[in-house]
């Protein structure tokens, strides 16, 4: 295409601003439907199967990037891009947030237990999802 570098950087303004809006096109077409269901109707179990699946649905379709770009996205990095990492750890901790509320609706609603520790739970599910295989086979997995 013979676009290099720099000239892609300028069209965004800077390497950090192409970036920015690659996250914002990921969480609005990626993360969306998400976040929808754990803030919808729907019961908790409901909401967190419908996730769960659509996760493992986008870590696991050969025809996307491996990986998430904000699970795992500058875990490690330099200085002088702290900013870029401060901005990711934010929009990374608001999935736990959405959980959270959720869990908190569910407590509040009966649906689980009043002892549930709406803080760690959330937590617990992001973490598993650093334990799955970027490319599980899904085949068994029924479709939601």
């Amino acid at each position: 295409m013979g676009i290099t570098p720099p000239l892609l950087y300028a069209a965004f303004g800077s390497k950090e601003e192409l970036y920015r809006q690659a996250l914002d096109y990921n969480i609005e077409h990626e993360t969306k439907r998400r976040t929808e269901a754990l803030q919808g109707p729907m019961s908790a179990y409901d909401a967190l199967a419908f996730y769960l699946y659509d996760v493992a649905e986008g870590v696991s379709n050969p025809d996307k990037p491996r990986g998430c770009m904000v699970a795992t996205a500058v875990l490690q990095h330099a200085e002088e891009n702290e900013a870029v990492a401060r901005e990711v750890a934010v929009r990374r901790d608001a999935s736990i947030r959405f959980m959270k509320a959720r869990f908190d609706r569910a407590v509040g609603e009966g649906e689980l237990p009043t002892e549930t520790d709406t803080d760690i739970l959330p937590t617990s599910i992001r973490l598993s999802f650093k334990a799955c295989p970027r490319r599980p086979v899904m085949e068994h997995v029924p479709s939601h």
